[in-house]
């Protein structure tokens, strides 16, 4: 609900993120590679301009997110080129990390539970054999082995940030871990159409990759600006940490006889008011 009422308020927001997406198929569909890619650009250029002007305090982790994209959507121009590349995987890594960072921090009272070691396995064990199914189809497009060692970096960080949201999702259960995580594997998304859009020449995949990619944006600037949710989760973090506290610190057996009491003394006047 909280986050319909967000929403709401930002509809300006939503209106500029849809004419963006809209600008975006259109141009993927009637222009080449060199002119999408320039679009991407300024769509992320909109996107960091909107939450630096929108933002009452910046969080540090998401405007570096913001940059990095925008730093990887430059070097994409030149894609084909030794240095576009590297610079590519290296902005990539840096933007990824950032968003890792940011919630890295706010994992320290996790508890590992067997659907998170699942889940960590499980993505853990696609991601390598994705990389290693996709790098043997397009070896030859690396010059040196530096670039094959940013791509598997570029791979690694890309699992770790899904691991990190799951996570983190599975600590909070929040309005905004959900977010995050649905921010997350935008990207993951986009990444892996794009993946397969070019080396593939899979043509439909472009749109793929790019909705994923905008959506991502959409995603990750509604978390950089929802203060509500942020304030929200703050206190539900402070509720657990009491509350763990609390089940340390007592016994028990003196926790077992306190809540018998509890409901013996319940039924009583429960009893006598009847």
């Amino acid at each position: 609900m909280n986050y319909l009422n967000f929403l709401w308020k930002r509809h300006r927001f939503l209106v500029f993120a849809i004419v963006l997406l809209v600008v975006n198929i259109c141009v993927i569909f009637t222009t080449n590679l060199d002119h999408s890619r320039q679009i991407r650009f300024v769509s992320t250029v909109c996107f960091l301009l909107f939450y630096v002007v929108s933002s009452k305090k910046r969080n540090l982790f998401v405007l570096g997110a913001l940059l990095f994209f925008l730093g990887k959507d430059i070097a994409i121009q030149g894609y084909e080129t030794y240095v576009g590349n590297i610079f590519y995987l290296l902005f990539g890594i840096l933007a990824y990390g950032a968003l890792i960072a940011e919630r890295l921090q706010k994992l320290r009272t996790i508890k590992i539970s067997s659907s998170l070691i699942f889940v960590s396995v499980l993505l853990v064990s696609a991601n390598t054999y994705t990389l290693y199914i996709i790098l043997d189809m397009i070896d030859y497009s690396f010059q040196n082995p530096f670039q094959v060692i940013l791509f598997y970096t570029y791979g690694a960080f890309m699992m770790l940030m899904a691991i990190t949201a799951v996570a983190y999702n599975n600590l909070y259960n929040s309005t905004r871990s959900f977010i995050f995580t649905l921010l997350v594997f935008s990207f993951v998304t986009s990444d892996i159409s794009s993946l397969l859009a070019y080396y593939y020449k899979i043509d439909f995949c472009y749109y793929i990759d790019r909705i994923s990619y905008l959506l991502g944006f959409v995603f990750l600037v509604n978390y950089g600006l929802n203060y509500e949710l942020e304030r929200e989760e703050k206190e539900q973090l402070e509720l657990l940490e009491n509350s763990q506290s609390d089940t340390s610190l007592s016994h028990p057996k003196a926790s077992s006889i306190s809540e018998t009491k509890a409901s013996l003394l319940t039924y009583t006047r429960h009893k006598d008011e009847q």
